[in-house]
């Protein structure tokens, strides 16, 4: 979430992490659910450009798993990666 969104309605065990708006707009994409539901959320170069620059936060397994998972990915776009690693 950016910074001044107003997150009192999300409730339950989630760790809401801010960014400044600049840099929450990039990379953001539409997924449909398992429910038929439309829902934007990040794409996969900017979800590893996050992993990475929170490394310290993520647990070393999910994280190393991720990258490596990315590495081998056949439909990765390097470009979009490098454009994510500015912010």
């Amino acid at each position: 979430m950016y910074r001044g969104y107003n997150s009192h309605r999300i409730s339950g065990n989630v760790r809401i992490h801010y960014v400044i708006k600049p840099i929450y707009e990039p990379g953001i994409t539409e997924c449909e659910t398992v429910f038929g539901n439309t829902v934007k959320v990040y794409d996969l170069e900017r979800t590893v450009c996050d992993f990475i620059k929170n490394r310290n936060e993520i647990e070393t397994e999910l994280f190393s798993k991720t990258v490596n998972r990315y590495v081998r990915d056949k439909n990765k776009d390097l470009n979009k990666l490098y454009e994510c690693s500015s912010f």
